[in-house]
């Protein structure tokens, strides 16, 4: 798959996934609207569970008592809006409520990932050969000695992949280089 191919591809899973029209979506993929159309309808019944799962969710906050979505990480997200009467708000609510459900999840498993690697780089690597350094949404920035670097990335890929036990497969890919900007695919030697 090609990175062009894979931002398509994102954008059309989150456009869809936060329930965007084909007119938005036409917009976003940089095609017409019947092009777009043809890519939800493909999409949806490539996925059929995707609007079951979102109708869950919405469901289970308007029907919770306290209005509200929980992420893996049972952090809740308030959405009184969600029984307005004004539509404009209880779609932004309801879109609100799956978002936080994915990204607020994610975050979680990040968060999850980050407090094991703290402990394990710590005692793993004393001076400070690998440090933690950033984390940019679902990813993690490093600064490592060229010495440790295949044990540091076993190291980080294990903690990364296996912080939360779930039902799929959580694949986690590493780059390396001199800077941020200059960051090449590593792959692990076996």
């Amino acid at each position: 798959v090609q990175p062009q191919q894979r931002d398509y591809a994102k954008q059309l899973a989150y456009g869809l996934l936060y329930f965007k029209g084909a007119h938005a979506l036409a917009v976003d993929l940089s095609c017409d609207v019947k092009q777009a159309a043809r890519h939800h309808e493909s999409f949806m019944q490539s996925i059929p569970d995707v609007d079951a799962w979102r109708k869950t969710v919405i469901d289970e906050c308007k029907n919770h008592a306290s209005m509200c979505v929980q992420t893996l990480g049972n952090r809740r997200r308030y959405l009184h809006n969600i029984k307005s009467h004004n539509t404009s708000s209880s779609a932004q609510a309801e879109r609100q409520a799956v978002n936080t459900v994915c990204q607020g999840s994610a975050a979680d498993l990040v968060k999850l990932a980050m407090i094991q690697l703290h402990k394990q780089l710590h005692q793993q690597f004393p001076g400070g050969t690998c440090r933690l350094l950033l984390q940019v949404h679902d990813e993690l920035l490093f600064e490592v000695k060229s010495s440790v670097l295949q044990q540091a990335c076993s190291l980080i890929k294990n903690c990364m992949e296996n912080a939360v036990a779930l039902s799929v497969p959580f694949p986690v890919k590493l780059r390396v280089g001199p800077s941020w900007g200059e960051l090449e695919p590593y792959h692990l030697q076996l």
